[in-house]
């Protein structure tokens, strides 16, 4: 297929991923198998996405029963989930605001602002691709 050549319109932006060690994310706990990269933070207006973050989960993770990923953590903002995989099913664990549901890939998730929630990978390898959709002012 030939592609016209054109220039791309004005903002047009391309930005690496960058390594972030879940210990460091709040809400969040390092458990081996798990990678995350911080994708284009501060990239778009304020009103429209905060943030977008990707977790690869690899073969090399092994689940639990318990609670090992995240905590029980609430945002000022939107947030919504796509549980995505290439080789078979991505399961995760969600509890909001204390029911838990179990997701399996492909599968999105929307969390209002101000819903108490945590996630844990249950099975299975792919993506978990979260995006916030507004920051909101501080109260």
């Amino acid at each position: 297929m030939n592609m016209p050549k054109t220039e791309p319109r004005a903002g047009w932006r391309i930005a690496p991923g960058v390594p972030e060690s879940l210990e460091n994310v709040p809400g969040h706990a390092a458990v081996a198998g798990i990678a995350r990269f911080r994708l284009f933070d501060g990239f778009f207006p304020p009103g429209e996405i905060s943030h977008c973050a990707v977790h690869v989960v690899s073969e090399r993770f092994t689940p639990s029963d318990g609670w090992r990923y995240t905590h029980p953590h609430v945002h000022d903002c939107g947030e919504v989930n796509f549980i995505l995989s290439d080789s078979g099913v991505l399961r995760f664990r969600y509890e909001v605001d204390g029911s838990t549901r179990i997701v399996e890939s492909p599968s999105t998730v929307f969390l209002p602002a101000g819903t108490t929630h945590r996630m844990e990978a249950i099975g299975g390898t792919g993506l978990f691709l979260c995006m916030h959709l507004r920051e909101r002012t501080p109260r």
